[in-house]
């Protein structure tokens, strides 16, 4: 769902200076930007310096994010969902909500245009046990892989960085069964993602036909996680079609979700580790507006 706006007069703009391909030159740049279409701008540049929601509900009408997925994933869970309209200027290292939203990538200031224009498109979250997520949420292997990623890893090596820790943890790797508990049914398998969008990351759809303000989530269960499973997988998500494979496969829509099992399983939330199984997930519909 797609709506104009208020006309954006304040803008609280925060960078995040860890993003892959952040640029302060870049970040001043669009800030001079606003300030000469008469917006009052409060730049921020570390996280620990925002301010509290109740001074931000008053004094801004919209956020300006210079960073990855990650740094709107953060942002969100710091003001929670819909405390005003965000506009993203991607700069991470895959992009992946700018991607689904057909936000400029290598064009920040006519991605910060977006914002004056003032349509706005607002979208699901996914929700986890208190925190929110944007993209997905992974149980068992790719939460082993975000386990061992850092901040540091991310931003040196960008997408290699997934490629390498997924090459350690495909050696280290033992699958645990996982129950998972939907409206739709109770399943099982060695592995799940929840997704509200097509896109995983890089060239991967796993969910291909998922919208992102459908209020539902694209619920995926792997029934073999063996190393040439893995592959296989990765290459259905790149576009191969693998019909063998797509037997091996779970897929259901449905607005909760409870995952089980034990021991722990490791779970990722928009590409961040975030703990381990048990989790309930819901979905806040159309709860938070991006421009577009």
């Amino acid at each position: 769902m797609t709506r104009s706006g208020e006309n954006i007069t304040s803008i609280l703009m925060v960078g995040n200076p860890q993003a892959g391909r952040f640029r302060e030159a870049t970040f001043k740049g669009v800030s001079a930007y606003f300030r000469s279409m008469g917006v009052n701008v409060q730049e921020i540049l570390d996280p620990v310096r925002l301010p509290v929601r109740k001074a931000a509900d008053k004094d801004f009408n919209a956020a300006i994010i210079m960073g990855g997925d990650g740094t709107v994933n953060r942002f969100i869970n710091i003001y929670g969902p819909g405390t005003m309209p965000i506009g993203i200027i991607p700069v991470g290292t895959g992009n992946v909500l700018a991607r689904e939203l057909g936000i400029p990538l290598k064009d920040p200031l006519k991605a910060a245009s977006l914002a004056m224009k003032g349509k706005r498109r607002a979208v699901d979250l996914g929700h986890v046990d208190g925190r929110c997520f944007l993209l997905m949420s992974g149980i068992g292997f790719d939460g082993e892989v975000a386990a061992r990623l850092t901040a540091a890893h991310k931003r040196v090596l960008g997408l290699w960085a997934y490629v390498l820790a997924s090459l350690v943890t495909f050696l280290r790797f033992i699958p645990t069964t996982v129950r998972v508990e939907t409206e739709q049914g109770t399943f099982s398998g060695l592995g799940a993602l929840l997704c509200n969008t097509e896109r995983y990351g890089g060239p991967f759809c796993f969910a291909r036909g998922a919208w992102i303000d459908d209020g539902l989530l694209d619920v995926i269960i792997f029934k073999k996680m063996d190393l040439i499973s893995i592959f296989r997988y990765l290459l259905m998500a790149a576009g191969y079609r693998d019909q063998k494979m797509q037997k091996n496969l779970i897929w259901v829509r449905a607005r909760t979700i409870g995952v089980y099992s034990s021991p722990p399983a490791a779970v990722q939330i928009d590409g961040d580790y975030f703990g381990s199984t048990p989790i309930h997930a819901t979905v806040m519909h159309r709860s938070q507006e991006f421009f577009v």
